[in-house]
């Protein structure tokens, strides 16, 4: 098991296409054949994607999530939805993350939530949640803001419901604080076979990277659960954002058990980032792609789960991701980083397999002067070194 995890800390696709294909479709991901082996199985050619336990075999229905309804929804709280008109001439600060200046009507819209009897706390929270679709973003902040102080997350409706609308929740700290009021939820119900589809298509669908990770179930909360590895894996392939598929597909490497396209999706995800442009060196809170794309490959060429026959690894897909670097050094754009994680090739046992891929990439690297120095020793080295092993 892989024990180094990426670090914690817009384009959207359209939330209501992905809720209903992941809410109507169990069959979640297309697993590419044969990528992640046993060795038994790969000498059989019909290695298959781990199996569901027999216990999952009948998941709970999923739970149908249509949105937030909006301040019209019939069955709102009508004292709720009254306190709104002072509300909506207010405006949140330039950063999004409080209300500019002084709001009185913030203050009533509050006080309608604490002054509540404790039988309309349900019909409150479910008022609070259909307000996370308003379109104004100075409501849909108090509505998150006020939302938190309830008991809300018990009932499953509204959870779906608040996915939704953290799927197409532009302004980033409303996002971040109702991922972080979303993940308060028990994890057998968040990462359940009820709401894993809605789970699924908002994680694929969000771009904020904090809100993603805060909500974003790892590997070892997955544990050997395999619809919430298909999670991972589907995240990974599909998310927009490098940031978010990176992470995502370090957690599926991090996973004590390989799915049958854990590597190929690992290994498409890094060549990914490895593509990417590193960031300028005055750019604000610049995230930097190569880091995430030599840790994933460091997975990659290193990953061993099981035993014996049962030992899983990613052999199959490291011959690609050599062509796939060496067509980068080539082209002259391969970051440092990359070309060592896959030098690390190497210290497998089986490198022999590899050791003509390998020895094309050090050869495109040092005849290449629009690589760095650095980069091109260290091709040196490698290819001295390998012909003294001859």
């Amino acid at each position: 098991m892989i024990n180094s995890r990426l670090s914690r800390p817009a384009l959207l696709i359209s939330c209501v296409s992905l809720l209903l294909a992941a809410c109507g479709n169990k069959d979640q991901t297309e697993a590419k054949p044969n990528d992640a082996k046993a060795p038994a199985a790969a000498k059989a050619g019909d290695a298959e994607p781990a199996a569901a336990k027999p216990e999952e075999a009948k998941p709970a229905a999923a739970i149908t999530a249509d949105g937030p309804k909006g301040k019209d929804a019939a069955d709102n709280h009508k004292p709720l939805v009254d306190a709104l008109a002072g509300l909506e001439g207010c405006k949140l600060d330039a950063e999004g993350r409080n209300i500019d200046g002084d709001c009185a009507a913030y203050d009533a819209f509050s006080k309608v939530v604490d002054d509540s009897e404790d039988e309309d706390q349900e019909a409150i929270a479910r008022t609070l949640v259909n307000l996370l679709g308003d379109s104004s973003d100075v409501v849909r902040w108090s509505a998150q803001s006020v939302l938190r102080n309830l008991d809300w997350l018990k009932h499953d409706a509204l959870v779906a419901t608040g996915l939704v609308a953290l799927a197409s929740e532009k302004n980033e700290e409303i996002a971040n604080g109702l991922a972080s009021d979303l993940r308060n939820a028990e994890e057998e119900k968040l990462f359940g076979d009820a709401l894993r589809p809605t789970l699924e298509a908002t994680l694929i669908a969000l771009p904020h990277k904090e809100a993603f990770v805060s909500l974003m179930p790892t590997a070892s909360e997955c544990g050997e659960n395999v619809k919430c590895l298909e999670l991972l894996a589907n995240v990974a392939a599909k998310n927009p954002e490098l940031h978010n598929r990176g992470f995502a597909a370090a957690e599926l490497m991090a996973a004590n058990q390989l799915l049958g396209n854990s590597c190929t999706i690992a290994s498409e995800v890094a060549v990914t980032l490895a593509k990417a442009p590193a960031p300028a060196e005055d750019a604000d809170n610049p995230y930097n792609p190569h880091e995430d794309a030599e840790q994933i490959i460091g997975s990659i060429t290193s990953v061993e789960v099981g035993e014996g026959d049962e030992k899983q690894d990613c052999a199959a897909v490291l011959p690609k991701l050599v062509d796939e670097v060496t067509a980068l050094a080539k082209a002259g754009t391969l970051s440092d980083r990359v070309f060592t994680a896959v030098l690390d090739i190497d210290r497998r046992e089986d490198k022999k397999s590899y050791m003509e891929k390998l020895t094309a990439l050090a050869e495109a690297v040092k005849g290449n002067d629009e690589l760095g120095a650095d980069m091109k020793q260290s091709a040196t080295d490698a290819l001295e070194n390998w012909k003294s092993e001859e």
